[in-house]
């Protein structure tokens, strides 16, 4: 009777009647392990400190409902009646979450794996994992196995739930190696020049590298896009071609060079070349279409053999 004092003198100052009943929380956070009376009811005092019972998980939340609301007041002596059936405290508990990177970079030294070459692939990206907030190191590999051929593997996670408490959790996923890929830091319409500013390089999961992609820098540099390119993705052979030297319906110098004999004629363009490209040019003289060689701009070299298209 002692302990329901507190409670009465302060009903009967304010106001008297159901005014100062204790009501549920709904929600309540909590940071530890353990929930109190005052983080069930908005009660205060040292009767607030009192433990009721293990707080949930990080990250998670626990109902209770008006059976154990009932017996937590009758056990600590809280003024309460509950108004309807559905009386309920909902009790959470903050949590630190657990990037996905940071279980990447613990699976790949739990590995041995080089992270500059490697990347983890977690079966589930959107898996959600919370640990308590307090702790400065709070995910730990207890235990991994690997396929050595297709890199799949199972890891036991460790997370730590208080000082000297933790749960455990099983992920899946795989390790991929990494490819240093070339790619633009802008985007590049045709016609325009890359430059060597304009490429930087950047890893790449190499099961995602096509076969077809450029991985010499070296080969970007010089080029023009055949097609609108985007930063930061990577490049196709086909994507790129020297730049056009040479429009399709433009006057071309065509040359014939042999030992003692240089000719020389005019003619157009049937359509775009670049330097070292073979392109169609009717000689407008003869009306005829001869294959060319493009030597610079508007100049092409005819060969010895004098190919004639038609």
């Amino acid at each position: 009777m002692m302990r329901v004092l507190p409670f009465l003198v302060a009903c009967f100052v304010i106001v008297a009647g159901d005014a100062c009943a204790a009501m549920p929380r709904d929600p309540a956070m909590v940071e530890g392990e353990v929930v109190r009376l005052g983080d069930v009811f908005d009660v205060t005092g040292p009767e607030a400190q009192a433990v009721v019972g293990r707080a949930p998980l990080p990250g998670r939340r626990e109902v209770y409902d008006i059976d154990r609301l009932r017996a937590i007041a009758r056990a600590h002596d809280v003024p309460w009646t509950p108004s309807g059936r559905y009386d309920r405290a909902v009790v959470e508990r903050t949590g630190r979450p657990i990037d996905a990177r940071e279980i990447e970079e613990k699976i790949l030294a739990a590995l041995g794996s080089d992270p500059d070459a490697h990347k983890v692939e977690l079966a589930n990206r959107a898996l959600k994992l919370y640990a308590a907030t307090a702790i400065q190191d709070p995910i730990a590999v207890r235990g991994i196995t690997q396929d050595a051929r297709s890199g799949y593997f199972t890891a036991i996670l460790a997370l730590a739930t208080g000082e000297a408490s933790s749960t455990t959790v099983q992920i899946n996923g795989r390790v991929v190696s990494l490819t240093a890929v070339p790619v633009l830091v802008r985007r590049v319409l045709p016609g325009e020049v890359i430059k060597p500013g304009d490429v930087t390089t950047i890893p790449i999961a190499a099961n995602q590298v096509s076969q077809e992609a450029v991985l010499d820098a070296r080969a970007l540099v010089g080029q023009t896009p055949r097609r609108p390119l985007r930063e930061r993705q990577p490049i196709l052979m086909s994507d790129v071609r020297a730049p056009v030297l040479v429009t399709k319906g433009a006057a071309v110098t065509m040359v014939l060079e042999s030992p003692g004999l240089l000719l020389t004629a005019k003619g157009q363009a049937l359509e775009d070349g670049a330097k070292g490209e073979t392109i169609r040019i009717m000689n407008t003289q003869s009306n005829r279409t001869v294959e060319a060689v493009v030597t610079a701009a508007g100049a092409a070299r005819v060969s010895a053999s004098g190919a004639v298209v038609r």
